[in-house]
Protein backbone atom coordinates (compact mmCIF):
# COMPACT_ATOMS: atom_id res chain seq x y z
CA UNK A 1 0.00 0.00 0.00
CA UNK A 2 2.83 2.76 0.93
CA UNK A 3 4.65 1.51 -2.18
CA UNK A 4 1.23 2.03 -4.29
CA UNK A 5 1.01 5.56 -2.33
CA UNK A 6 4.30 6.33 -3.17
CA UNK A 7 3.85 5.68 -6.79
CA UNK A 8 1.23 7.90 -7.03
CA UNK A 9 2.84 10.86 -5.32
CA UNK A 10 5.85 10.61 -7.88
CA UNK A 11 3.69 9.88 -10.60
CA UNK A 12 1.53 13.00 -9.37
CA UNK A 13 4.86 15.54 -9.15
CA UNK A 14 6.18 14.50 -12.39
CA UNK A 15 3.05 15.84 -13.71
CA UNK A 16 3.32 18.78 -12.06
CA UNK A 17 6.64 19.46 -13.22
CA UNK A 18 5.70 19.12 -17.06
CA UNK A 19 2.63 21.01 -16.37
CA UNK A 20 4.77 23.94 -14.73
CA UNK A 21 7.82 23.02 -17.19
CA UNK A 22 5.21 23.87 -19.74
CA UNK A 23 3.67 27.42 -18.87
CA UNK A 24 6.89 29.45 -19.47
CA UNK A 25 6.79 33.52 -19.28
CA UNK A 26 3.85 34.05 -22.01
CA UNK A 27 1.62 35.13 -19.44
CA UNK A 28 3.92 37.98 -18.64
CA UNK A 29 5.96 38.82 -21.62
CA UNK A 30 3.77 38.26 -24.55
CA UNK A 31 1.23 41.03 -25.02
CA UNK A 32 -2.07 40.85 -26.95
CA UNK A 33 -1.94 43.55 -29.83
CA UNK A 34 -4.87 44.82 -32.84
CA UNK A 35 -2.36 45.41 -35.80
CA UNK A 36 -5.61 46.54 -37.82
CA UNK A 37 -7.33 48.38 -35.02
CA UNK A 38 -10.70 46.15 -35.23
CA UNK A 39 -10.79 45.11 -31.69
CA UNK A 40 -9.38 41.49 -32.67
CA UNK A 41 -5.97 40.41 -31.48
CA UNK A 42 -4.26 39.44 -34.67
CA UNK A 43 -0.28 39.90 -33.02
CA UNK A 44 1.37 39.75 -29.99
CA UNK A 45 4.35 41.90 -28.80
CA UNK A 46 7.31 39.91 -27.01
CA UNK A 47 8.55 42.42 -24.34
CA UNK A 48 11.88 40.62 -23.99
CA UNK A 49 12.46 40.28 -27.43
CA UNK A 50 10.92 43.26 -28.16
CA UNK A 51 9.46 42.07 -31.39
CA UNK A 52 5.88 41.63 -32.82
CA UNK A 53 5.07 38.23 -33.51
CA UNK A 54 1.76 37.50 -35.97
CA UNK A 55 -0.72 35.48 -34.07
CA UNK A 56 -1.76 33.17 -37.12
CA UNK A 57 1.56 30.72 -38.08
CA UNK A 58 0.22 29.76 -41.08
CA UNK A 59 -0.97 33.40 -42.57
CA UNK A 60 0.31 32.77 -45.94
CA UNK A 61 -2.42 29.52 -46.45
CA UNK A 62 -4.88 31.93 -44.32
CA UNK A 63 -4.78 35.02 -46.47
CA UNK A 64 -4.30 32.21 -49.63
CA UNK A 65 -0.80 33.41 -51.08
CA UNK A 66 -0.57 32.34 -54.29
CA UNK A 67 3.47 31.55 -53.36
CA UNK A 68 2.77 29.22 -50.89
CA UNK A 69 1.87 25.02 -51.55
CA UNK A 70 -1.47 24.02 -50.71
CA UNK A 71 0.37 23.29 -46.90
CA UNK A 72 1.46 26.94 -46.54
CA UNK A 73 4.70 25.83 -47.38
CA UNK A 74 7.48 27.48 -49.59
CA UNK A 75 10.94 27.69 -50.57
CA UNK A 76 13.16 29.33 -48.26
CA UNK A 77 13.62 32.38 -50.61
CA UNK A 78 10.00 32.51 -51.19
CA UNK A 79 9.32 32.78 -47.52
CA UNK A 80 11.33 36.12 -47.01
CA UNK A 81 10.03 37.62 -49.98
CA UNK A 82 6.37 36.64 -48.87
CA UNK A 83 7.08 38.19 -44.99
CA UNK A 84 9.30 40.86 -46.47
CA UNK A 85 6.22 42.60 -48.56
CA UNK A 86 3.24 42.02 -46.14
CA UNK A 87 1.62 45.20 -44.90
CA UNK A 88 -1.11 44.51 -42.27
CA UNK A 89 -2.83 47.87 -40.64
CA UNK A 90 -0.15 49.99 -42.00
CA UNK A 91 3.21 48.29 -40.98
CA UNK A 92 5.10 47.06 -44.08
CA UNK A 93 8.63 46.06 -42.20
CA UNK A 94 7.93 42.34 -41.61
CA UNK A 95 10.34 39.46 -41.87
CA UNK A 96 11.23 36.18 -40.60
CA UNK A 97 12.76 35.23 -37.65
CA UNK A 98 16.34 35.89 -36.99
CA UNK A 99 19.38 34.44 -35.22
CA UNK A 100 22.57 35.46 -34.20
CA UNK A 101 26.03 33.80 -32.77
CA UNK A 102 24.81 32.58 -29.82
CA UNK A 103 28.54 33.02 -28.38
CA UNK A 104 28.26 37.00 -29.22
CA UNK A 105 31.50 36.72 -31.85
CA UNK A 106 31.04 34.00 -34.74
CA UNK A 107 28.69 31.33 -35.38
CA UNK A 108 29.19 27.56 -34.52
CA UNK A 109 27.59 24.99 -36.59
CA UNK A 110 28.37 22.01 -34.19
CA UNK A 111 25.28 20.08 -33.42
CA UNK A 112 24.65 20.11 -29.81
CA UNK A 113 22.15 19.23 -27.28
CA UNK A 114 22.11 22.07 -24.31
CA UNK A 115 21.93 25.22 -26.78
CA UNK A 116 25.75 26.19 -26.50
CA UNK A 117 26.37 25.69 -30.27
CA UNK A 118 23.88 27.67 -32.73
CA UNK A 119 22.78 24.23 -34.22
CA UNK A 120 20.86 21.70 -32.82
CA UNK A 121 18.72 21.55 -29.19
CA UNK A 122 18.71 23.58 -26.28
CA UNK A 123 17.31 23.41 -22.52
CA UNK A 124 13.80 24.77 -21.86
CA UNK A 125 13.82 28.03 -19.75
CA UNK A 126 17.06 29.14 -21.49
CA UNK A 127 16.93 28.17 -25.17
CA UNK A 128 19.80 29.91 -27.35
CA UNK A 129 19.47 33.20 -25.04
CA UNK A 130 18.31 35.62 -26.89
CA UNK A 131 19.80 34.69 -30.31
CA UNK A 132 17.61 32.51 -31.76
CA UNK A 133 13.92 34.64 -31.48
CA UNK A 134 12.25 31.57 -32.25
CA UNK A 135 14.12 29.77 -30.55
CA UNK A 136 13.56 31.97 -27.32
CA UNK A 137 9.86 31.42 -28.08
CA UNK A 138 9.72 28.08 -27.71
CA UNK A 139 12.01 27.33 -24.94
CA UNK A 140 11.55 30.41 -22.52
CA UNK A 141 8.50 31.99 -23.86
CA UNK A 142 6.17 28.77 -24.06
CA UNK A 143 8.33 27.23 -22.00
CA UNK A 144 8.62 23.87 -24.40
CA UNK A 145 11.44 21.20 -23.85
CA UNK A 146 13.37 19.58 -26.82
CA UNK A 147 11.70 16.53 -28.14
CA UNK A 148 7.98 17.17 -26.90
CA UNK A 149 5.83 18.07 -29.91
CA UNK A 150 2.82 19.46 -28.85
CA UNK A 151 -0.29 20.60 -31.10
CA UNK A 152 -1.13 24.18 -30.90
CA UNK A 153 -5.27 23.31 -30.95
CA UNK A 154 -4.89 21.23 -27.99
CA UNK A 155 -2.87 23.64 -25.48
CA UNK A 156 -4.66 23.34 -21.93
CA UNK A 157 -3.23 26.49 -20.70
CA UNK A 158 -4.43 28.55 -23.56
CA UNK A 159 -1.27 29.43 -25.07
CA UNK A 160 -1.37 32.20 -27.46
CA UNK A 161 -1.07 31.99 -31.33
CA UNK A 162 -3.02 30.42 -34.21
CA UNK A 163 -2.12 27.25 -36.78
CA UNK A 164 1.12 26.37 -34.83
CA UNK A 165 1.56 22.81 -35.22
CA UNK A 166 4.56 20.09 -34.14
CA UNK A 167 5.34 19.02 -37.62
CA UNK A 168 5.60 21.83 -38.90
CA UNK A 169 9.30 23.97 -39.58
CA UNK A 170 9.37 27.41 -39.65
CA UNK A 171 12.30 29.18 -41.76
CA UNK A 172 14.91 31.72 -40.37
CA UNK A 173 16.36 34.51 -41.85
CA UNK A 174 19.87 32.63 -41.75
CA UNK A 175 21.68 31.47 -44.58
CA UNK A 176 23.98 28.54 -44.01
CA UNK A 177 27.41 29.88 -44.07
CA UNK A 178 29.31 26.84 -44.75
CA UNK A 179 27.17 25.56 -47.33
CA UNK A 180 25.13 28.49 -49.67
CA UNK A 181 22.72 25.99 -50.85
CA UNK A 182 21.28 25.59 -47.17
CA UNK A 183 19.17 28.22 -44.78
CA UNK A 184 18.40 27.75 -41.05
CA UNK A 185 14.57 26.78 -39.70
CA UNK A 186 13.27 25.84 -36.92
CA UNK A 187 11.34 22.07 -35.83
CA UNK A 188 8.38 23.50 -33.50
CA UNK A 189 7.74 19.68 -32.43
CA UNK A 190 10.98 18.96 -31.06
CA UNK A 191 12.53 22.05 -30.79
CA UNK A 192 15.36 21.98 -33.07
CA UNK A 193 17.61 24.40 -35.17
CA UNK A 194 19.11 23.49 -38.19
CA UNK A 195 20.12 23.96 -41.88
CA UNK A 196 17.70 22.12 -44.45
CA UNK A 197 18.27 22.92 -48.15
CA UNK A 198 16.80 26.41 -49.37
CA UNK A 199 14.23 24.37 -52.30
CA UNK A 200 12.49 22.60 -49.33
CA UNK A 201 8.90 23.55 -48.71
CA UNK A 202 8.46 25.05 -45.55
CA UNK A 203 6.32 27.23 -42.93
CA UNK A 204 6.99 30.52 -42.44
CA UNK A 205 5.49 33.26 -39.71
CA UNK A 206 6.16 36.91 -39.72
CA UNK A 207 7.84 39.31 -36.90
CA UNK A 208 9.00 42.92 -36.80
CA UNK A 209 10.78 45.04 -34.45
CA UNK A 210 9.14 46.94 -32.05
CA UNK A 211 5.55 47.35 -31.08
CA UNK A 212 2.36 47.79 -32.53
CA UNK A 213 -0.68 49.39 -31.54
CA UNK A 214 -2.48 47.44 -28.14
CA UNK A 215 -5.79 45.93 -28.38
CA UNK A 216 -7.87 48.09 -26.84
CA UNK A 217 -9.91 47.10 -23.64
CA UNK A 218 -13.92 46.81 -23.37
CA UNK A 219 -13.59 49.44 -21.03
CA UNK A 220 -11.64 51.63 -23.48
CA UNK A 221 -14.58 51.35 -25.96
CA UNK A 222 -17.33 52.16 -23.43
CA UNK A 223 -15.34 54.98 -22.29
CA UNK A 224 -15.06 56.30 -25.95
CA UNK A 225 -18.89 55.59 -26.66
CA UNK A 226 -19.59 57.71 -23.62
CA UNK A 227 -17.49 60.09 -24.89
CA UNK A 228 -18.65 60.35 -28.62
CA UNK A 229 -22.53 60.14 -27.19
CA UNK A 230 -21.76 63.38 -24.70
CA UNK A 231 -20.20 65.08 -28.24
CA UNK A 232 -23.29 64.13 -29.88
CA UNK A 233 -25.42 65.77 -27.34
CA UNK A 234 -23.71 68.89 -27.28
CA UNK A 235 -24.31 69.24 -30.68
CA UNK A 236 -27.27 68.39 -30.52
CA UNK A 237 -27.92 71.25 -27.76
CA UNK A 238 -26.38 73.64 -29.85
CA UNK A 239 -28.62 73.03 -33.04
CA UNK A 240 -31.44 73.41 -30.85
CA UNK A 241 -30.26 76.97 -29.77
CA UNK A 242 -29.77 78.75 -32.75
Amino acid sequence: MKIRLAGLVAIALASFAVSGQAKGTWETTLQARDIDQDGVTDAYFDSTLNVTWLKDWNYAKSTGYAGANGSGGMSWLSAKTWAENLSIGGYSDWRLPKMTPVNGVSFNYAFTQDGTSDQGYANTGVGWGLASEIGHLYYVSLGHSKFSPENYPGNSDNRPFQNMFAGSMYWIDHEDAPNPSRAFRFWLGYGEQSSSVKELQFAAVAVRDGDVAAVPEPQTYALMLAGLGLIAGIARRRTKQQ
